[in-house]
């Protein structure tokens, strides 16, 4: 179709689904403009390279004894889902190594029980290393923003591939935060002036903290598709 007459696109990812529209955006170079017309896109809080996250997720401490065995519990409850929907609820289904997801003890022996073998791959670091956005972005032709925060449980704080807009001239944008978690830029926090009466009936004012609605991520978000609409428009 001739991009002409259709409709501007524009891609917002959250998460691990942010790695997987980099990753598609990379596989598409050109073709993401000429072919689909996608104008731009915003990815939050992506993984980048998930091989990265596995190592530091499973380090001892905080992230590995909470973060990761929730994470992993949320992952066991999904592979039953598959089995009841597709599989008959049958756990010696050649699907996937439903026994094996049950009994993992880490999120690696997970993926490798589920996602590896319905997929394929050889293994996690397989399935990591073929799917992580890290290894498509500099064929990223479009208008590219990546919004990340430092203390994201789920990554490395000191894994930050800034080089690869450098190198290549991709058109990405990456900005990260020294806080707001995974994904958990949802609010910011602002001071108001208030009038107050104190006892005895003097006015003064009260700076207090005001939790708006003024959700930081999606400002950010937005404001840089306007920008690159306005930009494609002019």
């Amino acid at each position: 179709a001739n991009t002409a007459d259709q409709l501007p696109v524009y891609l917002a990812g959250f998460s691990l689904g942010a790695n997987v529209m980099l990753k598609a955006l990379g596989e598409l170079g050109p073709n993401a403009l000429t072919r689909y017309n996608i104008q731009g896109a915003t990815a939050y809080c992506a993984p980048l390279n998930c091989e990265e996250c596995y190592e530091f997720l499973h380090k001892p401490g905080i992230n590995k004894e909470i973060y990761a065995k929730k994470l992993l519990k949320t992952m066991k409850k999904k592979a039953q889902v598959q089995l009841e929907l597709f599989c008959d609820n049958d756990p010696t289904t050649s699907w996937f190594d439903f026994p094996g997801t049950q009994e993992a003890s880490t999120i690696m022996e997970f993926e490798n029980a589920f996602i590896c073998t319905m997929y394929g791959y050889d293994d996690f670091i397989d399935y990591y290393r073929k799917t992580g956005a890290i290894y498509y972005m500099q064929d990223i032709m479009v208008p590219t923003l990546v919004l990340n925060a430092k203390d994201d449980p789920f990554m490395n704080p000191n894994y930050w591939p800034t080089d690869i807009v450098r190198e290549t001239k991709a058109p990405i944008k990456m900005i990260r935060t020294e806080h707001g978690g995974h994904c958990g830029h949802m609010f910011h926090k602002s001071t108001t002036t208030t009038t107050t009466t104190e006892v005895g009936g003097s006015d003064g004012e009260e700076q207090r903290p005001l939790w708006t609605q003024n959700a930081y991520a999606p400002k950010q978000l937005a404001r840089f598709i306007q920008h690159v609409m306005q930009n494609t428009s002019s």
